[in-house]
């Protein structure tokens, strides 16, 4: 058992249609005119826009779509810039005046920042947006360049918390800084992130999901002591789902079943499909309307 629970540690997380070595973020912005989801063209640079500058609201803001734009910030946690993407809303500057939602996504091991924008991401919120069926979110896309480090030592978390979170509040105003309007969320290893994070810092979030997702090492046997410090009633929502095929769908279901015998209350959807882009495109709408059900409550969680 050990044996294989290393074996998930040293493979976890390896997307299938991604190369193996991750992909630098670039400085340059993701295309104005996105590319389709399954031929992206991430070279085609756009003017870069500062990161406090608005949208400029027009009556069809709503048709020409939210924008996508890459993001540097210098990084003690990281020793080194933490980059990605950010997608901000239709209609961004519209929303100045209220507080628009966060969701962080992180990408999968091996892979790079713009792994959700493959999937079609920006694309399927300016239609959920545009029908009203969620609310307008920014949605963070940080780049987890050593995805091979133990997270119980990296300073990824920190980065995120620490650093990206104060960075965003300062640089965008409208965004969310409370934790009922806040979600964090994750493919594979970064859904296992999105765990560890979400169980650990409680207050942080109203929602946290592990999108195929095979815990860390050692979760399990911690989430005891760390319910001791955040009672399951404080935790956040939380999502886990994998498809039927997933190589690593075993210990996946045995964090669910965890979860069920310490009463945590959580999501659990098994799907058709494995480990890989395919799957995640095929439930990237059921993502986004979790989330955006989660994050447009109208009363604070705590």
């Amino acid at each position: 058992m050990w044996l294989l629970v290393l074996g998930w540690l040293v493979s976890a997380c390896m997307p299938a249609l991604t190369a193996s070595t991750p992909t630098p973020v670039q400085s340059t912005p993701f295309p104005a005119s996105r590319p389709s989801p399954s031929r992206p063209n991430p070279d085609t640079p756009i003017p870069t826009l500062t990161p406090a500058a608005a949208l400029t609201p027009t009556p069809d803001c709503l048709e020409q779509g939210g924008q996508v734009e890459a993001f540097s910030l210098d990084s003690v946690s990281l020793g080194k810039p933490l980059q990605g993407y950010l997608y901000l809303p239709p209609c961004f500057a519209a929303e100045r005046a209220a507080t628009v939602p966060l969701l962080i996504l992180l990408h999968g091991q091996s892979a790079d920042a713009a792994q959700w924008l493959r999937l079609g991401l920006a694309e399927t919120a300016d239609r959920l947006i545009a029908e009203k069926v969620i609310p307008p979110l920014v949605i963070a896309l940080p780049y987890e360049e050593y995805s091979l480090r133990n997270p119980y030592e990296s300073g990824y978390d920190r980065a995120l918390m620490d650093e990206l979170l104060p960075w965003l509040a300062g640089q965008y105003p409208a965004v969310c800084r409370h934790s009922s309007c806040r979600g964090l969320g994750g493919l594979s290893r970064g859904g296992g992130w999105a765990l560890l994070i979400g169980f650990t810092q409680a207050e942080r979030f109203a929602a946290i999901g592990g999108h195929s997702a095979p815990p860390f090492y050692g979760m399990e046997s911690r989430l005891t002591l760390w319910l001791k410090e955040n009672p399951a009633e404080s935790l956040p929502a939380v999502y886990l789902d994998a498809g039927e095929k997933d190589r690593y769908y075993r210990p996946i279901e045995e964090f669910h079943n965890r979860l069920v015998e310490l009463g945590i209350a959580h999501e659990w959807r098994v799907n058709a499909g494995g480990h890989d882009e395919d799957y995640w495109q095929s439930q990237l709408e059921a993502y986004l309307r979790w989330y955006g059900e989660q994050l447009a409550a109208d009363e604070p969680r705590r």
